[in-house]
């Protein structure tokens, strides 16, 4: 693994220890700072400064260095030189940069461009092409990781202050990297195989239970690490009440199907931290990612215009189209379908007929709506 350093020191050596393990992140210790990624199947470590140093301490497959005498608002970011075999389940590709998955901070923006993705974007629509490998530099195009320092951070404390508790809203059920045809930004060139939960026949593929082309492998300890780092980091250091979680029983899926004893729950319910002084709101979600006339217009997803023959997105949704798949002219089912759509509830924005388009919203569920809202 690379370790690509930005920074403005002026000697001849940068001042470099072993580090450790722990805390899984980059952290500032008042006197330098220790970088700690988790990667199973990376078979090296470098840091970039000036100069290529191997990073050779590793201890339970987390990757560690520590840099003496540097302050927060040093710039980096990560790449793996590990080999390309998709068909294994591995997307190492070293000159593709990575974002840290516990990044505090970042600067700059993402680029969209052909060099962001593993594979060779332009070939031809081959079913194969992500078996492909790019040699484009994704550097100038992505987003670089920021240390920070956590105290910096104040907003939370502000709306504390004015009588405002924050609950916050979190996924962490599936990334940004989508299928195998998508980028490459973070886990995927990190180690693939474990955090996303691939195919058990064909490890070039991707479970996607959520709709958004991966599912992470949430039984896994070093996900389940993310996890709970993520959400003390939230409570201890950002100050929230709370958290609503999306699509939570994805996070409980063991083997093949939710668990309610599942690793995720057992450990919220015995974190010190989180099981027993913040609100944890668990939501479970019908129909996922469909509009609420979806829930009750289909039985089957409809998802031909993207390009990825009806595969992307999860088939099992357990809606009801009411006895005729798709729109119909059918009094008594559209009167049906309306009935139900009264029937369920959902407070998240994408469960309504139109996407925020309220010009064109069914006005009588708009006002039914309104009323629930005013109660």
């Amino acid at each position: 693994m690379l370790l690509h350093f930005y920074s403005d020191w002026e000697g001849t050596t940068i001042p470099i220890c072993s580090g450790r393990p722990y805390p899984l992140d980059v952290y500032y210790d008042d006197y330098g700072i220790n970088f700690a990624l988790y990667s199973d199947h990376d078979e090296k470590q470098q840091l970039i400064e000036y100069a290529l140093i191997y990073i050779k301490e590793q201890t339970h497959q987390i990757w560690h260095i520590y840099l003496s005498d540097f302050e927060p608002g040093q710039i980096y970011a990560y790449s793996v030189d590990d080999p390309f075999d998709p068909q294994n389940g591995d997307r190492f590709n070293v000159i593709k940069l990575l974002i840290d998955p516990y990044v505090r901070a970042i600067t700059g923006i993402l680029d969209w461009h052909d060099s962001l993705f593993g594979y060779n974007i332009d070939d031809d629509l081959s079913p194969d092409k992500d078996l492909t490998f790019n040699i484009e530099d994704s550097a100038p195009y992505i987003p670089k990781c920021v240390v920070i320092d956590s105290n910096s951070f104040n907003w939370v404390k502000k709306l504390h202050k004015a009588g405002i508790k924050v609950i916050l809203d979190v996924t962490y059920n599936h990334t940004g990297e989508g299928n195998r045809f998508r980028p490459t930004l973070s886990f995927k060139g990190i180690d693939n195989r474990s955090y996303y939960r691939l195919s058990e026949h064909d490890r070039r593929y991707y479970f996607d239970y959520t709709g958004a082309g991966n599912t992470l492998i949430c039984r896994l300890p070093n996900v389940l690490r993310l996890i709970m780092d993520s959400l003390r980091y939230w409570i201890l250091d950002m100050y929230v009440g709370g958290f609503r979680f999306d699509l939570a029983t994805i996070i409980a899926h063991e083997l093949h199907a939710v668990d309610r004893l599942s690793a995720f729950f057992e450990i919220i319910h015995q974190d010190p931290v989180i099981g027993t002084e913040n609100i944890v709101i668990v939501l479970g979600i019908i129909g996922v990612r469909f509009t609420l006339n979806d829930l009750v217009s289909y039985n089957e997803k409809h998802n031909h215009r993207y390009g990825e023959d009806n595969f992307d997105g999860e088939s099992y949704n357990r809606s009801w189209n009411c006895g005729i798949e798709g729109t119909t002219n059918d009094v008594h089912v559209n009167a049906f379908r309306d009935c139900q759509e009264r029937n369920f509830s959902n407070n998240i924005v994408f469960i309504t007929r139109d996407w925020l388009n309220w010009n064109k919203a069914d006005q009588h569920l708009l006002e039914f709506t309104q009323k629930l809202i005013s109660l």
